[in-house]
């Protein structure tokens, strides 16, 4: 699909080249509306990398808590936690941890007491 718009963008800039500069605003204009429409997975990749960087951090953030041995992973806002820890009362700190982190909308939790 990139290669796709890309390709796209080049024809049209090349045909866009003999036109007046009133032709050339419009053509630009209509390239960049349908780039905005493409849906971008990269945007979604860095905003779901962006949440589990913020998440990881919320965790790391815990007092007295290892939050190395649990490690998380976002995707639209769904963040899944997949580790071990040695008590439910750190399980509980770290799960109200990644609660409070604003774009969390689910937690799914993977993780198991081992003492």
């Amino acid at each position: 699909m990139k290669r796709f718009v890309q390709a796209g963008v080049v024809v049209l800039l090349v045909v866009l080249s003999g036109c007046t500069t009133q032709q050339q605003s419009q053509g630009q204009q209509q390239v960049q509306q349908a780039v905005r429409s493409i849906p971008s997975p990269v945007k979604q990749g860095a905003q779901d990398a962006a949440l589990t960087a913020e998440v990881a951090g919320a965790m790391a953030a815990q007092t007295g808590v290892n939050a190395f041995t649990v490690k998380p992973y976002a995707h639209r806002g769904v963040v899944t936690l997949t580790g071990k820890v040695p008590t439910p009362e750190v399980k509980t700190t770290l799960l109200e941890a990644v609660r409070r982190v604003h774009g969390v909308t689910q937690i799914v939790d993977h993780i198991a007491i081992a003492r």
